[in-house]
């Protein structure tokens, strides 16, 4: 399918950490309808697994549930940082683990109304130091091996849409574990 023509676009928001337009756009049939965007800054989505095959996951509590939920470590990229260099500071900063990371891929979180683009990495540790949290970030490290880690995300158990893509796409590097 062709991209759509787009005969008008209004910000209708500016934010932090996101945008809101609405754009007229030329539907097949050459009518045009809105079609409301946020935009997003790329970010990235880190499953941390050490030597043992023990998960490294993060509870947060999210203000539009209005409950801690568990995570994987993640966040936007900075100005022209690459996928991996944020992906190591992400890791660093929430779980203080470095390590080596293999990509997952690219993950569109909600693309019916969103541009953002997430790219997953495994990271196998190697050691931990100091976390490095944003001002605004309370954390709370829950480990727990990636079998139970597989089961809970395909159960129902884990809800966050990132920890799922990450459940799926590295499963074929750590069946064994």
């Amino acid at each position: 399918m062709a991209q759509r023509r787009i005969l008008d676009s209004v910000r209708r928001f500016e934010g932090k950490i996101l945008s809101v337009r609405v754009d007229q756009v030329e539907m097949e049939d050459g009518s045009y309808a809105p079609r409301e965007v946020v935009e997003h800054a790329p970010s990235v989505c880190v499953l941390p697994v050490d030597g043992d095959g023990n998960v490294y996951l993060v509870r947060q509590y999210r203000h539009p549930f209005g409950c801690e939920l568990l995570e994987a470590p993640a966040g936007v990229m900075e100005g022209d940082e690459s996928p991996e260099a944020a992906a190591r500071r992400e890791l660093r900063e929430e779980t203080g683990a470095v390590g080596t990371l293999i990509s997952l891929g690219e993950f569109l979180p909600t693309p019916g109304y969103c541009n953002e683009r997430m790219f997953l990495f495994l990271a196998r540790v190697e050691r931990f130091g100091e976390t490095d949290p944003d001002e605004d970030e309370f954390l709370q490290t829950v480990t727990m091996p990636f079998s139970e880690f597989f089961r809970r995300a395909v159960n129902g158990d884990l809800r966050d849409g990132r920890l799922l893509a990450l459940a799926l796409r590295a499963a074929p590097l750590l069946k064994n574990e």
